[in-house]
């Protein structure tokens, strides 16, 4: 008959991780590409070349399947929340329509004809002629716009097209 062995004691250890960072995420849903960046500073292209349409570094969720570049003929609307960070979001290349919203933090925000709201922080947003405009408050823009504009934290300037609004409250 053999002696039962005794258990040998083990030691468990614990050792920490790199540093993870969530990236930006991109989605379409229908014929929108939504894309979701975090509360870091970081940097958004959504670019179209052609026929295709990519998000720099980002793969795009397409149901159960991911896919580097998608046909303009799938893309009706981008869609780009930045959330906080001082972001800088690059869409002057789209073609189809595009509305960004900067989030909190210092952004820069560059298009052509599309919407962005600069929301809080001192946002500085840069159409297809240059500076439209730099703001220290909420700002809402129409991309194409004439002359640059400024506002300070009590005012709030739309640009649609090549006219200039400035409402102070």
């Amino acid at each position: 008959m053999r002696k039962a062995r005794k258990p040998i004691p083990r030691t468990l250890n614990v050792e920490s991780l790199e540093a993870r960072e969530v990236p930006a995420i991109a989605t379409l849903y229908g014929s929108s590409l939504i894309v979701d960046g975090t509360n870091e500073s970081e940097t958004l292209v959504v670019r179209q070349d052609g026929s295709s349409i990519s998000v720099d570094g980002t793969p795009i969720r397409v149901g159960y399947r991911t896919e580097s570049v998608l046909p303009t003929t799938r893309v009706s609307t981008v869609i780009v929340r930045a959330q906080s960070g001082d972001d800088t979001i690059n869409i002057a290349t789209l073609k189809v329509n595009a509305m960004v919203w900067g989030g909190q933090g210092n952004d820069r925000i560059y298009g052509g004809n599309d919407i962005a709201y600069g929301d809080q922080g001192n946002d500085t947003i840069l159409g297809p002629r240059g500076m439209i405009g730099s703001w220290a408050a909420k700002a809402t823009t129409r991309f194409g716009a004439g002359p640059a504009a400024t506002g300070s934290a009590a005012t709030t300037v739309p640009i649609e097209f090549s006219e200039i609004q400035a409402t102070t409250r």
